[in-house]
């Protein structure tokens, strides 16, 4: 078909084993969808970053927090299944953490400003003794700092309530005991939420629930970025110089430590994809005994298989072609030089519509017509040039 049977052998080979690559990849895509390697990867990815190597604390909150969990398939379904996400979006991701770091250091802080206060109204106080409304303020004082202790207590009882239910789950298919965790977490993160409206403060109630995390890389980590942020906000100017600019900063430091660590985590994947790539392949080889040597000595003496081959190979080709210059986005007018088939592959749609040029090469320069009736027919360059030409037999 192409005039050379080693070229046409060479594409039969490629051809065949583009088809066996390609049907590697389907059968590893199966076997990574069937056991859900994307989201377990992903999954091993969020334990190690957060230091949360038995899915009982920080990674678990991460994931039934309502940014997070509510991607997972399967989430309001308890009878079956639940299907982890493949994908967590970094700003989902950093929302989450803030909003569960700043909920359980809320307490905290809230506590520490009321006593604060209290000590202002007692040194007012001392100084003008017989001052009634000096006193009335430090009973103020004293009442919102007990109040501001037993919210703190109530917060931090129900995020051990939370501890204890995510350390009950130990896999997807407790499904009852799942939703006690994701339950008695968004109780525990709405009452932090409260606490914090009355006296906020994100920068430092992120800072007391960084400090409340266990010893490990994940703390210090942690510590590292809200370091960071504070140098970032002390080179702005007064005036955005705010609690909410400093959290948005703080977004944008954890973003990018989640996608640092995504790509580093992608690599845990793209190793096993390749160790399983390589077992499918060499099953896949055995099972349909492709043996180079044998395919091509067959292709060598088969000329109706290497033509087949090398028309399916072809057609897929200009099957291609065919739909570029299909596409909508071309307009009247347009130059669409760039859409035109390939020299080769003209050459070869000339030689399958048998193209009619004219006076052959050999019977220009004098040869007989018994000698031009066995040569095939070469396309002219206007006839190769303009693919609306052909004479159909």
């Amino acid at each position: 078909m192409f005039g050379s049977n080693a070229l046409e052998i060479a594409t039969g080979i490629v051809f065949v084993y583009l088809l066996l690559s390609l049907l590697c990849t389907v059968i590893n895509e199966g076997i990574a969808n069937l056991l859900e390697m994307r989201g377990k990867n992903l999954l091993e990815g969020i334990k190690n970053l957060l230091n949360d190597p038995e899915f009982t604390s920080l990674a678990q909150h991460v994931y039934n927090h309502g940014l997070i969990g509510g991607v997972t398939q399967g989430v309001t379904d308890f009878r079956q299944k639940n299907r982890l996400p493949s994908y967590i979006d970094p700003t989902n991701f950093a929302l989450a953490l803030i909003d569960i770091l700043g909920s359980n250091g809320a307490g905290q802080v809230v506590v520490e400003k009321r006593q604060k206060e209290l000590e202002e109204a007692r040194q007012k106080s001392e100084t003008v003794p017989d001052d009634q409304t000096l006193k009335k303020a430090v009973v103020d004082a004293q009442i919102a700092l007990e109040d501001a202790i037993k919210s703190a207590a109530d917060v931090r009882s129900k995020y051990d309530l939370a501890g204890e239910a995510a350390k009950k789950v130990k896999s997807l298919n407790d499904f009852g005991k799942i939703k006690e965790a994701s339950d008695t977490l968004e109780e525990a993160l709405a009452a932090g939420r409260a606490l914090a409206s009355k006296y906020p403060d994100p920068l430092a109630a992120l800072e007391k629930g960084i400090e409340a995390l266990p010893s490990g890389y994940t703390k210090q980590s942690l510590l590292s970025l809200l370091d960071k942020t504070k140098r970032e906000m002390a080179l702005v100017s007064g005036e955005i110089r705010t609690g909410e600019a400093a959290v948005e900063k703080l977004r944008g430091n954890l973003e990018d430590w989640f996608n640092d660590g995504m790509d580093r985590f992608a690599g845990w994947y793209k190793r096993w994809t390749r160790q399983v790539s390589f077992v499918v392949a060499i099953v896949l080889v055995i099972f349909a005994n492709a043996d180079s040597l044998m395919l091509a000595n067959r292709l060598a003496r088969d000329g109706a298989l290497r033509a087949a081959i090398a028309t399916a190979a072809l057609g897929q080709r200009l099957g291609d072609e065919r739909a570029n210059l299909a596409r909508p986005d071309v307009q009247c007018g347009q130059h669409v030089s760039h859409l035109r088939p390939s020299p080769p592959a003209r050459i070869a749609l000339a030689a399958r519509v048998r193209w009619t040029t004219g006076v052959a090469t050999g019977r220009r320069r004098g040869r007989g017509r018994r000698h031009n009736r066995d040569l095939p027919a070469v396309p002219s360059s206007s006839a190769l040039s303009s693919p609306l030409q052909p004479r159909i037999p």
